[in-house]
């Protein structure tokens, strides 16, 4: 399929590029993905994927609306064709930056990774503004409800948990149930470091497969937080509660949610991943450091979460007005 690459690109853009000119390197995924590399090896000149249709499309949708907003966060849409009966390829351009296992080699120093984390909470702001666009990602959530439908997904699923994280799920869904049903957007469902791309002009935005999967508040704040540390293999020394308070202050303090309220959306992250980590062996390892975050957490909640609302960061030196994000 390797070699194909070229071919495919000639059909679905024809002169786009010169295809004798490009190199071509595979990338581990549920179904086959390519990097394509023209004169400038620092970043691809385009992606090549080739999935089920259904999914292509909707990727190919979910990127030309995203574009058109924060152009240079996303990856720009350039093409979705059928490629046989069951498969279509989706064609986007590149974006430059590190990929998540090679920030490692790169951030050294607490005051790096925390430079990082700023520059990806605006990102994370910056998409967030955008979905708001789109009428069809707004849903109508009933948080409480919400926390103890998925306490009893895992139960279900067969997941062990200690009485204690049971009661405290309990209780902070009580305190859930107290915000009644509220709008909001659809996440990105797995905002993390392994799906951005960090250059020094920007943070890249990929892999919008689990879009809308949750509209819980918080959620991608959650992940980014917690990926500063999971993925890195105790290359950033950042402390947890730092890690959290960067992420989720500027959120929590927009939509006024006190402690015991971030409390609950975090239970729900957590209880939410441990469970989609079933669907995969390979997903094991993730699934007991999350198990140990949920146990952990449990044990002393404000190890983990300010009891009060931390000051909102002015990302990069921009005000929230500057982000078209109201306060």
């Amino acid at each position: 399929m390797i070699l194909r690459v070229p071919e495919i690109l000639e059909q679905a853009l024809p002169g786009r590029f010169n295809t004798r000119r490009l190199s071509v390197a595979a990338l581990s995924a549920t179904h086959p993905k390519f990097l394509v590399f023209g004169d400038d090896r620092s970043r691809p000149a385009c992606v090549v994927e080739i999935g089920p249709i259904a999914q292509m499309r909707r990727h190919h949708e979910v990127l030309t609306a995203l574009h058109a907003n924060i152009p240079a966060l996303v990856p720009e849409p350039l093409a979705c064709a059928q490629w046989d009966v069951t498969s279509a390829i989706c064609v986007q351009g590149g974006l430059p930056g590190l990929p998540w296992f090679a920030l490692r080699r790169q951030y050294r120093t607490a005051r790096q990774w925390q430079n990082l984390l700023d520059q990806a909470v605006r990102a994370l702001c910056l998409f967030q503004m955008a979905a708001r666009t789109e009428r069809d990602w707004m849903q109508t959530v009933d948080p409480g409800v919400v926390l103890r439908a998925e306490l009893q997904a895992c139960l279900a699923a067969g997941i062990t948990l200690e009485a204690d994280i049971v009661r405290l799920v309990t209780r902070r869904a009580q305190r859930l149930d107290r915000l009644g049903a509220i709008t909001s957007h659809w996440q990105h469902g797995d905002f993390s470091l392994n799906n951005l791309l960090v250059s020094p002009a920007s943070v890249g935005i990929i892999d919008f497969d689990e879009l809308g999967e949750t509209s819980m508040p918080l959620h991608d704040e959650f992940g980014l937080a917690i990926s500063m540390r999971l993925s890195q293999e105790g290359a950033c020394d950042l402390p947890w509660k730092s890690c959290l308070d960067t992420c989720v202050s500027y959120a929590a303090t927009r939509g006024r949610y006190d402690s015991e309220a971030v409390e609950g959306f975090l239970l729900h992250h957590l209880l939410w991943r441990i469970r989609r980590s079933l669907a995969s062996p390979s997903r094991a390892r993730l699934r007991h450091s999350l198990l140990g975050m949920l146990a952990s957490f449990t044990a002393n909640p404000s190890a983990w979460i300010s009891s009060e609302p931390q000051e909102a960061h002015v990302w990069s030196g921009a005000p929230a007005r500057w982000l078209g994000i109201p306060t």
